[in-house]
């Protein structure tokens, strides 16, 4: 299992090799930049992590994203940040100069009160992130999935959220870090709740907090996204792809129109017919994923679209949810094929980074 994957690997690395050498200081999908990003997750307690960072080398992703579990590298108050958990990966990361977006995760019970994570101390580690990583995190995606219970750690609230983003965002300017802060990581709900709130009430609310004049980018998280690519939502269903046109709509009706929008969590969804085997599956997953992505490079206000997985997590369920690009089984996904083909377009010599814009033009003016 194991020499096929690395075989496979090794085979892709030839293939790549007509492309351009992959690029740090690219961070295309960024504010000023005219060009789409192509990124994928990367499950720091999954299986095959190197081979995954190898495979993002190889396809020459614009970004890596990794989950930072603030509870698991300091689960104390006492304890000094546990960085030897993440050492030997950003090491690789660093090898490959692959630009990382860390999302800051998982807010420990010491550092969050009812109102959620304590600004100064969250402010504290990101500060020690970037300054520990500082050739590699190039973003930080604070606390996604802000408006949920389980994102925040606690009752979901855009006026405690904006303060906690204006603090770390503060501090980040005070010691002249150039990484960018991208904010809330929204999901869509089926049935709102005080501890689940609609993403765009919640997006409404960070407006009113005085998000426009300091936010630049704004992240939607499409896991349990749901029909095809091209289908409309509607009053009762939101988990859509083209959801991320209600998200503009509240940006528009803010009068920021200059504002970008991440999708940093994209997994096709599973076929309705649960019979069909896992191949039929994944190619289902694939040609739906290359309509998604089409769709979302067309969109001059989208920055970056990251595939949910790289490697498979631990659980076994592995081999059928979610689309990791290298499965339990050491295979390839067909995603892989559709992931390749869409960032060969950003390639020199390629065609314009997006329908009708040239290359010259940028999309925002840098606050």
């Amino acid at each position: 299992m194991i020499k096929r994957l690395i075989g496979l690997l090794a085979l892709l690395g030839v293939l790549m090799s007509i492309l351009p050498l992959h690029q740090a200081a690219a961070a295309r999908g960024t504010p000023g930049s005219s060009e789409f990003g192509y990124g994928a997750h990367l499950d720091l307690k999954g299986q095959y992590v190197p081979d995954g960072i190898q495979l993002a080398n190889n396809l020459q992703v614009d970004w890596v994203a990794v989950d930072i579990s603030w509870q698991s590298i300091q689960p104390s108050r006492e304890n000094q940040v546990d960085w030897s958990r993440l050492d030997s990966v950003f090491a690789l990361l660093e090898h490959y100069k692959i630009t990382v977006m860390a999302s800051v995760t998982q807010p420990p019970g010491w550092a969050v009160s009812k109102t959620g994570p304590d600004s100064d101390l969250a402010a504290k580690l990101v500060l020690q992130l970037v300054q520990h990583y500082p050739a590699s995190i190039s973003a930080v995606e604070l606390f996604p999935a802000a408006n949920t219970r389980s994102g925040w750690g606690a009752r979901p609230d855009p006026v405690a959220y904006m303060a906690l983003w204006k603090k770390v965002n503060q501090v980040l300017a005070d010691s002249r870090s150039p990484v960018l802060l991208v904010a809330a990581g929204l999901v869509p709900q089926v049935n709102p709740s005080p501890d689940q709130l609609d993403d765009l009430e919640f997006l409404q609310g960070l407006y009113k907090a005085g998000a426009r004049n300091l936010v630049q980018v704004f992240s939607l998280q499409m896991q349990n996204v749901t029909g095809e690519p091209a289908t409309n939502p509607t009053q009762d269903e939101h988990r859509v792809l083209r959801h991320y046109e209600e998200i503009r709509q509240i940006m528009i009706q803010n009068q920021h129109d200059t504002g970008l929008l991440w999708i940093t969590q994209l997994t096709a969804p599973l076929a309705n017919d649960a019979a069909s085997d896992f191949q039929a599956r994944a190619q289902n997953q694939a040609a739906w994923l290359a309509q998604a992505f089409q769709q979302l490079r067309s969109q001059l206000y989208i920055g970056v679209a990251f595939l949910n997985r790289l490697n498979p997590s631990s659980d076994q369920s592995g081999t059928t949810s979610g689309t990791p690009l290298i499965t339990l089984t050491g295979d390839l996904h067909p995603a892989f094929r559709v992931l390749r083909d869409q960032i060969a377009q950003n390639s020199s010599g390629g065609m314009d980074p997006r329908p009708g814009r040239p290359k010259t033009e940028s999309l925002v003016k840098g606050h």
